[in-house]
C-alpha cells in the first residue's frame, strides 16, 4: 500500500486545523467513524459512517477526497 504525506497550508493553521485532526478525517472517510451508539436489550448497535467501498479500493477514490483547494495539499 502506497504512503500519502499531507502537509497543512498556511490557510489551514490558519484556521487552527491540526495534523490530527486532518488525519482523523481521512482515517474516519475509509476505516469509518461511529456516528451512533444505541442499547438493544443487552448489546449495543454501532452505526459506522465512511465511503463506500468502490471508493476506498482504489487511488481515485482518495483523490475525490482530496479537495485542490483545500486547506492541505
Amino acid at each position: 500500500m502506497p504512503q500519502f504525506n499531507f502537509e497543512i497550508t498556511p490557510e489551514g493553521r490558519s484556521l487552527g486545523i491540526t495534523a490530527r485532526e486532518l488525519g482523523q478525517q481521512i482515517r474516519h472517510a475509509f476505516y469509518g467513524a461511529e456516528a451512533l451508539r444505541q442499547p438493544m436489550d443487552r448489546e449495543e448497535l454501532r452505526v459506522m459512517v465512511k465511503f463506500p467501498e468502490s471508493e476506498r479500493r482504489t487511488l481515485s477514490g482518495l483523490e475525490k477526497f482530496v479537495d485542490p483547494g483545500a486547506w492541505w495539499r
